[in-house]
């Protein structure tokens, strides 16, 4: 079967950013930052009840192993996004991070409470983890004391580590800090968070 190159380049394009999509949960959006420079990028997040962050599914995208690496997240009242009341700037509500890891995962479920076991990101690999967690009620309980109709959430990469050199008898990481991040007020893109004022 003959496809046209156009067709194949658009196809491809599609496939790449098919895990990109916001989660809309109400007044709720939750976005993956694209970070260029990232060693660790989100392809897409899947919500699970309660935590809007059940399921991220993550690529390395380095030719080397990542041993851990920071899942971020920052939550914001976009400007002009007030349920009532004049509030022309955007509005820093929550942010956090939290360390993840490629999870050794066995044939079977878990007992409640606990988790999988670590394991090194290999390299260009694509894995989901489930240790990440953003409660929905609880964001939905900060729109309300923040006065806010819509929230948003950036989520992306803070730190990441790759496996200490081999006879190296202690580790001092991060190997990889996101600079925007730390000197931005921990909010990943502060043009997509302008981009997301109410009209």
């Amino acid at each position: 079967m003959w496809i046209a190159k156009g067709t194949l380049l658009a196809l491809f394009a599609s496939l790449l950013l098919a895990g990109c999509a916001s989660v809309r949960q109400g007044p709720l959006v939750v976005d993956p930052m694209v970070q260029v420079d990232a060693p660790v990028q989100i392809v897409s997040i899947q919500p699970g009840g309660d935590n809007l962050l059940a399921t991220v599914t993550v690529k390395n995208s380095t030719d080397r192993a990542i041993d851990d690496f920071d899942v971020g997240w920052a939550a914001f009242r976009p400007a002009n996004c007030a349920v009532s009341g004049p509030a022309p700037q955007l509005e820093r509500m929550a942010a956090g991070s939290q360390s993840a890891h490629a999870e050794m995962r066995l044939s079977g479920t878990l007992p409640p409470g606990t988790t999988w076991g670590s394991r090194v990101l290999k390299p260009h690999e694509v894995t989901e983890i489930s240790t990440a967690s953003l409660s929905r009620a609880w964001l939905l309980k900060m729109a309300k004391d923040f006065n806010a109709k819509r929230v948003r959430v950036q989520v992306g990469i803070t730190y990441a580590d790759y496996p200490p050199e081999p006879g190296a008898t202690y580790h001092n990481g991060p190997d990889w800090r996101n600079v925007t991040w730390e000197k931005e007020g921990n909010i990943f893109d502060l043009d997509d968070a302008a981009r997301q004022a109410c009209p």
